[in-house]
């Protein structure tokens, strides 16, 4: 007798809003499953429940699938018969049992009921129809709209790639962006349902100037030569299965298989489906009494189809989430948040049924509603988000941000943050050889001009911090109930009207976004605040005037410092302030000598007028950093000469010192000390008194996750960390005495950074010293310095002070190239790359195995995250 095992997915028709009610269901059917399983000619059958978490925890009931795990027994026929055939029968007999009708999912997850093959590639692989839609787990597919007939696909399980050709175009995504696969068992052609996460990326295939090789074009419609739309954008982008039906059965069976094994052993769902051709469903404005729900709501039918595909009357179905709404608004918010988020992991529940529940639990645990109360900290706000790509709107749960000047002055709640992504989240690279001016449109142009419409509120485009463009995206804000909108915000942040460059407009606006702590009120009076001249030197023969040496650094006394540390609420001592006030910006250094005024900014800090905010904000304090490399220094360093060897060596010890953490109590403590709050636990004193965090779960779960983070960080970053004696992360400031000479520096830094907190227990640098800016881009933005010592510095810790003489501030020098040399480089066509380094990972171009530091370095991060997945899988199984 041989065993199989596997799980079967069950989802009740009725609702089940009780644990009562939800016991009953699982008692039926664990009899009915055994004797379903018994019918298809299997013996000595266990049926058992899995619950995540025990349905009489009084926690929060999580989303949970209701899931049987069965062990049965099978007589093999014939001895050189391998388990997978005996579970494709077993798949077989099941559909028959339940034919016509929909069966229950079977999920197949133990590694002999795939084919054991392993082949780097299945190329041109042909499918009688692809096509798109939603399975809302009724045993039906609801197919919105079909491929034209003439393709190919080419399966690239060594990069875990799929890539599918036609009409000139090409769909790609990754097998990362497969959530779940369902098969339909023993259809021909092979029926395989792809539920991904987010939408395929579209690409034009065009030759070549030289006609040599095809250059992928970024689209974000799918239309032919004539520019006849095939499919249309919103539902290609809502349509999350992608169905293919695959000629031959046997060829699906064996990528699938392959799919299973590359991607961490994933299960696979297999039932009985049928296909039907159906519009897309209509979902009206939803306008519900209280936004939070409507914003909700909305984020869940702009996810995908399924929502609205699993109501048999959808008007009903919103009419049943008014009256719930009506009933208890905080509730309804509450429960929605849940079921967000499990609609994003793909669960297979009705989620209709999952709302009433959700909503129930918490009308009789009232005490777990009002959570903004006590889940937001004091200094931050709750703030909706939104991701726009050119196919969707990805509408997020409400996040908790740190304040603002803008966020303190205005009710958040009318206040949406924006992102602007690729389908796959990856940041959006136009580049017009590349990419056509719709995917620049759909997901950018259309929404600055004319705004997000969610709900009844319409947010309008207000503006950006420095920062938040960098990582593209921006701030919006609705009509508040004060009748306040963007232009009032823009008016009240300052006077502008001296600036005509669009950029540095929106700069200078994006100072009342910067994430700053509110300390101290500072009246603009003289005798609290004055502003001097800046220190100069040197010549700028670019612009014909002196450089800047004070650029952006101003000082303040030990007083007002010591006042604006007990504002923030700590006692850790701060040399230096990251500092917005009025229409300041820069660092104010504290100053022992410094009586009267309390704070002295230079005229470089001022930037624009805005007598209205008197409040120091701080965003940022000087203090014990670790230090970092990564891709853009070691490419620096690399060219300049340093050996491949060294950065390898680096890389090699990071990786070892992960690994011990693993399995070395001492280290394991260390680590966890260095990455979570000294108030969370005492981690030395856990270990110490016997409980070990190598081996307990939870700490065991805490540094796996810990692990593969920067895992992750050290493939796609190369954030290689550096001993705390051998290198930190600093501020800038400036030498207010006078002494340092050019191309000296004055370092003194805190010898314990464990705690993240200046101490007087300090070194003081007297040597050689490599310097460098964040972010590095030129081999400029390296330098060597003579870092010596000063007494009259000897109150500046945990920064780094930059003389006030020499032909050129050293800063300044250590600028990007436009600053440098007043000269806008733009790239020609022929300077541009046709290929693309393997550390890139740009799979959908041309790529190279790249000899440099990076390549290699990549290379080893990514096998070694391969066998570190496995480890953790292998762990969490057990």
């Amino acid at each position: 007798m041989n065993e199989l095992n596997f799980r079967i997915v069950h989802l009740p028709e009725k609702k089940l809003l009780t644990i009562d009610e939800i016991k009953t269901e699982i008692e039926q059917y664990n009899k009915k499953y055994k004797s379903y399983i018994k019918t298809c000619g299997l013996k000595n059958v266990i049926v058992q429940f899995l619950s995540v978490k025990n349905l009489e925890n009084v926690d929060p009931p999580e989303i949970e699938e209701l899931v049987f795990q069965i062990q049965a027994e099978y007589s093999p026929n014939d001895s050189s018969s391998k388990a997978s055939d005996y579970y494709k029968e077993f798949c077989k007999r099941w559909k028959q049992l339940f034919h016509p009708s929909s069966s229950p999912i079977l999920v197949l997850y133990e590694e002999n009921s795939f084919l054991n093959i392993h082949r780097p590639c299945d190329i041109a692989i042909k499918c009688s129809e692809i096509s798109i839609g939603v399975l809302p787990f009724d045993g039906i597919f609801y197919e919105y709209d079909v491929l034209p007939f003439k393709n190919k696909i080419n399966f690239y399980h060594d990069i875990c790639e799929v890539m599918i050709l036609f009409l000139g175009l090409k769909l790609q995504f990754s097998y990362n962006n497969i959530r779940n696969i369902f098969v339909n068992i023993d259809s021909d052609p092979c029926e395989v349902f792809f539920d991904l996460c987010n939408p395929p990326l579209i690409f034009w295939q065009k030759l070549s100037n030289n006609h040599s090789n095809f250059i992928d074009h970024r689209t974000a419609e799918m239309t032919t030569n004539d520019d006849l739309l095939i499919i249309d954008n919103d539902v290609f982008g809502r349509s999350n299965i992608l169905k293919l039906s695959f000629q031959k059965p046997s060829k699906a069976e064996q990528i699938i298989s392959q799919i299973h094994f590359q991607c961490n052993e994933k299960p696979i769902h297999y039932a009985n489906f049928e296909t039907l051709y159906e519009p897309t469903p209509e979902v009206r404005r939803l306008n519900l009494s209280h936004f939070g729900c409507t914003y909700l709501m909305t984020a869940m039918f702009k996810r995908n189809f399924t929502l609205a595909a699993q109501a048999k009357n959808l008007h009903s179905c919103l009419d049943e989430i008014k009256e719930l709404c009506q009933e208890n608004e905080a509730c309804l918010e509450k429960a929605l948040v849940l079921v967000l988020a499990a609609i994003d992991s793909g669960k297979i529940v009705n989620y209709w049924h999952e709302i009433e529940r959700q909503f129930r639990y918490y009308m009789s645990n009232m005490d777990e509603v009002n959570y903004r109360h006590y889940v937001v900290p004091e200094k931050c706000r709750l703030i909706y988000r939104v991701t726009l790509t050119p196919t969707r709107q990805l509408l997020w749960a409400p996040e908790i941000m740190f304040g603002n000047r803008f966020l303190r002055n205005f009710d958040s709640e009318y206040a949406l943050r924006v992102s602007f992504r690729d389908d796959n989240y990856s940041r959006l690279s136009f580049i017009a050889e590349y990419a056509d001016e719709n995917v620049f449109d759909f997901s950018i142009r259309n929404p600055m001009l004319k705004g997000i419409q969610i709900g009844d509120r319409h947010y309008e485009f207000l503006a950006w911090s420095n920062s938040q463009i960098r990582d593209h995206g921006i701030w919006m804000y609705a009509r508040d109930q004060n009748g306040k909108t963007f232009r009032d915000i823009r008016a009240w942040m300052g006077d502008f009207s001296h600036i005509h460059s669009v950029p540095k407009y929106m700069a200078r606006m994006g100072q009342c976004f910067s994430q700053t702590e509110d300390a101290i009120s500072v009246p603009l009076d003289p005798k609290y605040v004055k502003t001097e001249d800046d220190i100069e030197g040197g010549y700028d023969s670019i612009n014909g005037k002196p450089y800047c040496f004070s650029d952006g650094v101003g000082k303040i006394s030990s007083t007002l410092a010591k006042k604006v540390h007990d504002a923030l609420g700590h006692d850790k001592f701060c040399s230096a302030f990251q500092i917005r006030y009025e229409g300041y910006k820069g660092m104010l250094v504290i100053d022992p000598t410094l009586k009267e005024p309390d704070i002295v900014f230079r005229k470089s800090m001022k930037k624009f007028n805005s007598p209205q905010n008197i409040r120091l904000e701080i965003a940022r304090t000087s203090a014990p950093v670790r230090l970092q490399l990564n891709r853009p220094l070691i490419t620096i360093l690399n060219d300049l000469g340093v050996p491949n060897e060294t950065f390898l060596r680096l890389q090699e010890n990071m990786l070892l010192n992960l690994t011990d953490t693993l399995v070395v109590e001492k280290k394991a403590a260390a680590f966890l000390s260095s990455m979570t709050s000294s108030q969370i636990f005492n981690y030395k004193d856990l270990s110490e008194s016997g409980i070990f965090l190598t081996t307990e779960p939870f700490f065991r779960s805490l540094l796996l996750a810990f692990h593969q983070h920067y895992i992750k960080k050290i493939k796609s970053k190369a954030n290689i960390a550096i001993d705390p004696d051998k290198g930190r992360n600093m501020l800038g400031i400036l030498d207010e005495t006078g002494i340092l000479k050019y191309n000296q520096v004055f370092v003194q830094y805190t010898n314990d950074i464990s705690y993240g907190e200046t101490t007087k227990d300090t070194t003081i640098l007297q040597r050689t010293v490599l310097v460098t800016k964040n972010p590095c881009l030129l081999p400029g933005d390296v330098r060597k310095f003579t870092a010596v010592n000063v007494p009259e510095l000897h109150h500046c810790i945990d920064c780094i002070v930059f003389p006030q003489r020499g032909r050129r501030p050293h800063p300044n020098e250590m600028a990007v190239d436009y600053v440098k040399t007043g000269v806008n480089r733009h790239l020609g066509s022929s300077e541009k790359p046709r290929q693309y380094p393997d550390f890139m990972e740009k799979n959908y171009k041309a790529s190279y195995k790249s000899k440099k530091a990076l390549g290699k370095m990549y290379r080893i991060a990514r096998d070694y995250e391969s066998e570190a997945d496995d480890a953790c899988v292998t762990y969490h199984i057990k």
